[in-house]
């Protein structure tokens, strides 16, 4: 058992180390360093607002949903916990959200079976908008994003180029088998696993359900729109920290938002390798080079990460000050 928890907390972090160092191979530290001197720091500082605009809204939209099911949390308790969640999803991935529930259980007594079943409906939302901007992405984009991948693999893996649907095939069928076999032995198991799975499941639906409740309809799904549109300003306003991207029109930064949120996703630390490289090949789309395309890929990440570093960390250390956990049940 210790075992397996040190291998899930080392995986993550030494996938994002073989990641990055294979995106970084060929840029050194100097060209890195070169770039941010050279960065426009008001645009640079403009994004970073809009991330923590953003934060702030995700914070809010959390509150709308806790609402209906009796909890009122205050936009400091739930912003607190989300920058808290952050931060712990860049030191272990998936830790955040369980931070995020301690951190709201203490502030304000909100049980962590609920908080968890809302984080998960969030989450299951923000897949959903994502697989439809992702579906809008490849119905206009189908050539270009299929030329590109095939591109890379040929280049990279040219073993695997000429099986290029196949792998496709192979990976979408895995992942719906898999999605399929953890709900099988989530509803028909008896074991630990399966019993934490109900458990989960039974927060999703109240999460779910509390959506029909919602007293603010139109601000839920106004504040659903505006995380997204923040989201996609940040990338865009970074365009103009550099001469030679100032041209990049609104729609490639769509893209950029898009495959970058799937690299974020990864479960490495803070995306770090699988965004430097799903975005770091895209700049080809604009006709940069691939050593011009993972610098600014970098600086992109780095742009986001450090917004959460410092206010994650801050938020942390606040709420190790703040919240006691002897004040507080252990309402779990």
């Amino acid at each position: 058992m210790h075992l397996r928890k040190l291998l899930a907390y080392l995986f993550p972090f030494l996938l994002s180390v073989i990641l990055l160092s294979y995106a970084l191979q060929k840029v050194s530290i100097a060209q890195i360093g070169k770039l941010f001197q050279e960065a426009n720091y008001f645009w640079l500082s403009l994004s970073m607002v809009l991330g923590v605009v953003s934060h702030w809204a995700r914070a809010h939209r959390w509150r709308l949903v806790l609402k209906p099911l009796g909890y009122t949390v205050t936009q400091w308790q739930a912003s607190v916990a989300v920058f808290v969640g952050y931060f712990a999803n860049f030191l272990l991935p998936r830790a955040g959200e369980v931070a995020r529930c301690t951190v709201v259980q203490r502030s304000s007594g909100v049980p962590i079976a609920v908080s968890v079943g809302t984080i998960i409906t969030e989450r299951i939302l923000d897949i959903l908008i994502l697989f439809v901007l992702f579906a809008f992405l490849l119905l206009v984009e189908a050539q270009s994003m299929t030329s590109l991948a095939w591109q890379f693999l040929a280049q990279k893996m040219p073993a695997l180029a000429g099986y290029f649907w196949l792998f496709l095939v192979i990976v979408v069928f895995g992942v719906c088998f898999g999605v399929v076999l953890v709900w099988h032995w989530g509803r028909q198991g008896q074991g630990k696993f399966s019993l934490r799975m109900k458990r989960v499941m039974a927060g999703v639906w109240q999460g779910i359900m509390s959506l029909k409740h919602l007293e603010r309809r139109a601000e839920f799904v106004f504040y659903s729109v505006l995380i997204w549109f923040l989201y996609y300003l940040m990338g865009y306003v970074l365009f103009f920290c550099f001469p030679a991207t100032a041209h990049l029109d609104m729609w490639f930064a769509f893209i950029i938002l898009i495959i970058g949120t799937i690299g974020m996703s990864a479960p490495v630390q803070g995306g770090a390798g699988a965004y430097h490289l799903l975005v770091g090949n895209l700049f080809a789309l604009r006709h940069l080079t691939a050593e011009e395309g993972i610098l600014l890929a970098t600086f992109m990440h780095a742009a986001q990460l450090l917004v959460l570093l410092v206010l994650g960390g801050s938020a942390f250390l606040y709420s190790l000050w703040a919240y006691n956990a002897s004040r507080y049940p252990k309402n779990l």
